[in-house]
């Protein structure tokens, strides 16, 4: 199955080389840095029991799991309004065209005029068809489209190398796009905001986040940054249906989720040899809630204190390494990570 969110760290990439290196007889899969949960969709076991310190992506995993009434259905409106962004803006993209290059050849001489003439062509959009009008605010997305498409025409006139039509035309389908993303957040932001919405928009918006980042800025505002160009195109539908899957819905009937730090979740779980940990751990660098303590900790958890078959994949430049090496241990370099099993 297809991972349900893009989070930081995804091993999508990677199943081919550790699926078949897992055990085929587990009892209980334990993984307490669950992420995006690639691993987790794809590994046959009779039960499971899968965390992460995160609560914002533990609610979506509870979310997901549950059918919530209303999460799925907001999920369906904002794919919609993905793909409708392109058919309202594309049929005003001449028309923005033609504003970028009166405003280049110095036809339209000042911001103010810019932003005139980009909120005249703005008005030609029904944005009420991007967003369901029973919980959107037309006039809001209309004013981030414009701020974008704005932004957008002044950075690609900064740029010469950016001035074939084509080239300007993707440029501003990008601004649209960066819009109704900046949009969602605003929603999001919303202060009294109901879960259902939250939990949406932050399945939706990690998609196409820069690097699968949930970030935070130090007023606690979700503001992780759109990855550009490189995403336009992407579609969460297919994250969708796998939620609305049967295969999903057996999975997740013999999970249990937890929100708590590896280590309490490890030593309440207690894992027997029969069972399976798989361990992913984050990169310590710059990582303020995951340290090479934490990465001690853990070695003396997989070392020291219990019994069960386990995987760790880390970085190659973790110290920690050391420690592993020496031990009785299997080691296989994966790019610039190492996959330790004991088994």
């Amino acid at each position: 199955m297809k991972s349900i969110i893009n989070w930081g760290g995804s091993r999508e990439k990677d199943l081919d080389v550790i699926l078949p290196m897992l055990p085929s007889d587990i009892n209980k899969f334990v993984d307490p840095f669950l992420g995006g949960g690639e691993v987790y969709l794809n590994v046959p076991a009779k039960s499971f029991s899968v965390g992460d310190r995160s609560e914002p992506l533990m609610e979506i995993w509870r979310m997901a799991a549950a059918q919530m009434p209303g999460f799925l259905e907001l999920l369906a409106k904002f794919c919609h309004g993905w793909t409708t962004v392109d058919r309202v803006c594309g049929n005003v993209m001449d028309m923005l065209w033609q504003v970028y290059d009166n405003y280049d050849k110095g036809i339209i001489k000042s911001y103010q005029s810019l932003v005139a003439s980009v909120s005249r062509v703005l008005r030609e959009c029904s944005c009420g068809e991007i967003l369901p009008e029973c919980w959107s605010n037309k006039k809001d997305l209309w004013t981030e489209l414009r701020h974008q498409l704005v932004v957008t025409m002044e950075q690609v006139k900064k740029k010469p190398r950016i001035q074939k039509e084509t080239s300007v035309k993707k440029c501003l389908r990008t601004a649209t796009k960066e819009a109704f993303y900046e949009y969602l957040l605003y929603l999001f932001n919303q202060p009294g905001q109901r879960p259902q919405m939250r939990c949406a928009i932050t399945l939706f918006v990690m998609n196409y986040a820069k690097g699968g980042r949930y970030e935070v800025d130090g007023y606690d505002i979700f503001c992780p940054d759109y990855a550009g160009k490189s995403v336009d195109d992407l579609s969460i539908g297919d994250r969708l249906d796998v939620i609305r899957s049967k295969e999903f819905r057996e999975h997740v009937e013999r999970t249990q989720f937890f929100k708590k730090e590896f280590l309490p979740m490890l030593n309440y779980e207690a894992p027997t040899e029969k069972d399976f940990i798989f361990a992913d751990t984050p990169c310590t660098r710059y990582n303020k809630y995951f340290t090479q303590q934490s990465q001690e900790q853990l070695a003396e958890y997989l070392l020291r204190q219990t019994s069960a078959r386990w995987m760790a994949i880390m970085n190659l430049k973790e110290p920690i390494i050391d420690v592993y090496q020496e031990h009785d241990l299997k080691f296989l370099p994966m790019g610039e990570e190492l996959i330790i099993w004991n088994y």
